[in-house]
């Protein structure tokens, strides 16, 4: 497969592989797992919503330290288009990287080590990273969000986060500005 040249999906589900299917890995993903072992391994994600077609989609990049080492990907945001929105969008990258996260160590047999996960949505790091308790089923997105928590639970890793400024921050800055 040439989104995946050494095989890291191969032993995963259908289901990963289908929800994976649009992420490249680089040639070899042993820079990634030498910088996850590092703590010097860096994601960040971004998601988007268009209102006027109910569809949310989220792209995510996961670098090495090495020679801008990557994995990248991008994916429509499952759901019923009663649950989309930009939230969501951002939660499932995150869900994507820690999913693809947990590929690359299992075939590497990580133990230990840190990622930097970054992105512009601070209600969505914070649900999905920082929250130790799980949302209840009456949370609009307490299936993705459980997703996220098991991963969580499964990966032998630190997460820690970044919130960055996004480009719709600048919009709320120039509409304050102008009022």
């Amino acid at each position: 497969n040439e989104n995946d040249p050494e095989g890291i999906w191969n032993q995963a589900p259908s289901w990963v592989k289908d929800t994976l299917r649009n992420v490249f890995l680089p040639t070899t993903s042993k820079p990634i797992a030498d910088a996850i072992l590092r703590g010097t391994c860096v994601a960040l994600t971004d998601g988007s919503y268009d209102p006027s077609t109910n569809l949310a989609t989220a792209c995510w990049i996961i670098e090495s330290d090495e020679n801008g080492n990557r994995a990248k990907g991008a994916s429509q945001t499952p759901g019923n288009e009663t649950d989309m929105d930009a939230y969501r969008a951002e939660l499932y990258g995150i869900y994507c990287i820690l999913l693809s996260i947990k590929y690359i160590i299992d075939y590497f047999q990580i133990d230990g080590g840190s990622i930097k996960l970054i992105c512009d949505c601070k209600g969505a790091l914070t649900r999905a990273v920082i929250y130790d308790n799980r949302p209840t089923t009456r949370h609009p997105n307490y299936n993705l969000l459980w997703a996220i928590f098991d991963l969580r639970d499964d990966l032998d890793i630190d997460i820690t986060w970044e919130h960055v400024k996004g480009h719709q921050d600048d919009a709320e800055l120039d509409h304050e500005l102008t009022h």
